[in-house]
């Protein structure tokens, strides 16, 4: 980089879907960041530091190269595209790609009950017997 490179921070917050759109946001400013930015800090919290540590991860590896920071863009959309998703138990109902109101809201509540009973293999497997022994809950009462 030269002399004359602007130095770029960027923070990405939590909440789990809001980083799918931390995700399309990067995709469309990394464009405008690769010829005079170079990346001094990427952070985050929650789904933003799993966004944030894609995004440094990928960064090590492109940025000596060509318009690094839209294939760092492209290696972030592919864990939320490819990666991430997890299909819910579609089975017994018509074909999702049908667009009854009644039905996508239906495909939707399949999708996050799959989830809490299978989870997700990318992100975590639920365990309501607690079988590896975490504490779930602790709750101290100060007098």
């Amino acid at each position: 980089m030269s002399n004359n490179t602007i130095k770029s921070i960027l923070i990405f917050q939590g909440v789990g879907a809001l980083g799918a759109y931390e995700c399309g946001a990067f995709k469309v400013i990394a464009p405008y960041l690769d010829d005079k930015e170079e990346l001094e800090v990427v952070a985050g919290t929650s789904i933003g530091a799993v966004n944030a540590c894609i995004i440094a991860s990928a960064y090590q590896k492109e940025k000596l190269k060509e318009n690094p920071l839209e294939k760092v863009a492209d290696d972030l959309q592919k864990f939320w595209m490819e990666e991430l998703p997890n299909p819910s138990l579609h089975t017994f109902l018509p074909s999702p790609n049908m667009q009854l109101p009644l039905v996508e809201a239906w495909l939707r509540y399949l999708d996050i009950w799959t989830s809490m009973f299978w989870g997700n293999p990318h992100i975590f497997t639920p365990d309501p017997l607690n079988t590896t022994g975490m504490v779930l809950h602790t709750a101290h009462r100060i007098h």
